[in-house]
């Protein structure tokens, strides 16, 4: 999940379609629909909301391009 917050905040706009496109794929579920990993869900969470709020990936965006 980390890796992909770095490209969401300074890579292309294709790359966020492609993300919110494929959510439901990045979201931490085995084969038996059990959810693992507290941290993995978390982080997957944060990023699925993150990428669905235009006005916050803008806000991040500026801050990544400022540093």
């Amino acid at each position: 999940m980390t890796v992909l917050e770095y490209p969401v905040a300074n890579g292309p706009e294709r790359l966020i379609d492609e993300i919110r496109e494929h959510a439901y794929q990045i979201q931490y579920i085995d084969s038996k629909g059990k959810d693992r990993g507290n941290n993995v869900r978390k982080k997957s969470q944060s990023l699925v909301a993150l990428v669905h709020d235009k006005d916050r990936i803008a806000k991040v965006r500026q801050k990544a391009a400022a540093n």
